[in-house]
């Protein structure tokens, strides 16, 4: 009876530090992806280079121009932004979904008065969401300004990931 009781505590302890690996893992990529997010903001002149159609930079008329404008050229920017900003860490149906949503490249980063974002805290929260790998977050940004003002916000929303192969790779993101 003993060693049964040695054996299930033995079980017990193994799979408590392999669940919390399982979930590390997942908070880790969630953690990067969040900060290659807000790291959007120090890309200012790239995120507009890659948004600039025949040499004419794009001001206030950026959705229209991202809605109405499928042009191979204009895709491939979208593309070659991905590629060096965010790597292979998106499934590719999230990332046509970005793309489509103008979630990234963040256009509205052209227009602000804010240089950096920097994720000062994250916290990770699994037992509201039915699905596994589904994370809903809570950070707090702090924004640099042009000006050297620094403001704080917190901000809340939802991420997704999904093994593909060995990899993780964020299925859904948003901020709510």
């Amino acid at each position: 009876m003993k060693k049964v009781g040695i054996l299930l505590v033995f079980i017990t302890i193994v799979l408590f530090f392999t669940s919390c690996n399982y979930r590390n893992e997942y908070e880790e990529k969630a953690d990067e992806f969040i900060n290659l997010y807000y790291a959007q903001y120090e890309k200012k002149s790239e995120i507009e280079e890659t948004l600039t159609l025949n040499e004419n930079i794009i001001s206030g008329e950026v959705d229209t121009l991202i809605y109405g404008i499928h042009d191979s050229i204009f895709e491939k920017k979208i593309e070659e932004y991905f590629e060096q900003n965010f790597g292979d860490i998106i499934t590719e149906d999230e990332k046509l979904r970005l793309v489509r949503n103008r979630v990234i490249p963040n256009a509205d980063v052209i227009n602000s008065d804010i240089v950096k974002a920097t994720v000062s805290s994250i916290e990770f929260d699994e037992s509201n969401n039915q699905n596994e790998g589904t994370l809903s977050f809570s950070a707090i940004i702090i924004y640099e300004h042009i000006d050297g003002e620094n403001t704080k916000s917190e901000k809340s929303g939802i991420i997704s990931l999904v093994k593909d192969g060995d990899d993780l790779k964020v299925d859904y993101f948003k901020i709510n």
